[in-house]
């Protein structure tokens, strides 16, 4: 489970993020819906630790997202923006088996 607790963020005098709080539950689809700017990415970002909080904790499995190595928490969840500014050719099947290939990779040494 993904537990976003209080979770504040702001740039300068604009705050997006005001004391949000919500769970994301193993196993289930979450939708989050709203306008432009309503600070969904930011949310997201956060959560996957691409921008730090300015208050407020995030946890997944019960430990806080920067208790863990980035290698640790890349196993427990991952996030694909809408558009990124690399310019890479790849099917979805060869996107998501980047994990997988390095699973595997590892269990070979």
């Amino acid at each position: 489970m993904i537990e976003v607790q209080e979770i504040t963020k702001q740039y300068g005098e604009k705050i997006v993020l005001d004391k949000v709080g919500l769970q994301f539950h193993k196993g289930k689809v979450t939708s989050l819906i709203g306008s432009n700017g309503a600070g969904k990415s930011t949310l997201l970002s956060v959560i996957s630790r691409l921008l730090s909080q300015d208050g407020g904790v995030v946890k997944v499995d019960e430990k806080n997202v920067t208790e863990y190595k980035s290698r640790m928490l890349a196993q427990r969840l991952s996030i694909l923006k809408q558009s990124n500014h690399l310019r890479l050719k790849l099917t979805v099947r060869e996107l998501v088996s980047f994990g997988r290939r390095s699973e595997e990779h590892t269990s070979e040494l």
